[in-house]
Order: C-alpha cells, then sequence, then structure tokens
C-alpha cells in the first residue's frame, strides 16, 4: 500500500504520458479523490477493501506500506511474507 498523495503524483505524470489526461494536476486530483481515473474507484475505497480482506484473513494477507520497503528494505518484505507462509 502506498500513501494516496504519492499515488495521486504518480498517476498524474503516468496518465499525462500516456495522453489519457491533458489538464491540470488540479483539475485530475479532483477525478483522483472521486475515483473517476480508472477502474478502481477511489483510492481510499481501494486500500479500504484491502485492509478490510486483511482483517478478515490475516493469515493470508499481509499489507506492506511502500514506505517500510523504502527505510528497511528486505526486511519489511520478509516480515511481510513471515505473515502469510
Amino acid at each position: 500500500m502506498r500513501d494516496g498523495r504519492d499515488v495521486a503524483v504518480s498517476m498524474y505524470f503516468y496518465v499525462q504520458r500516456c495522453g489519457a489526461f491533458a489538464g491540470t494536476f488540479s483539475g485530475f486530483l479532483g477525478l483522483f479523490l472521486a475515483g473517476e481515473v480508472d477502474n478502481h474507484g477511489s483510492w481510499a475505497r481501494h486500500v479500504a477493501g484491502w485492509i478490510r480482506a486483511r482483517d478478515a484473513s490475516p493469515d493470508r494477507v499481509s499489507l506492506l506500506k511502500y514506505e517500510d520497503m523504502l527505510l528497511h528494505g528486505a526486511s519489511a518484505i520478509r516480515a511481510a511474507f513471515a505473515r502469510t507462509v
């Protein structure tokens, strides 16, 4: 899982490169927050779904934060896999 602010910026530049959006970031951000950029709905709803899945099956689903991977590297990844194996 990744901080939604980072996702919004990353996705904005991605859709710009693909030619799927030609407006400003502020115009894009409104669409992103409303869940109208792709088929996944809003970022908050998307992440909430993964959190519900983890809560329902903690032995099968592990959430790993992108920022934790950056800070702790392989140990964060190992810890996430250790919970699901």
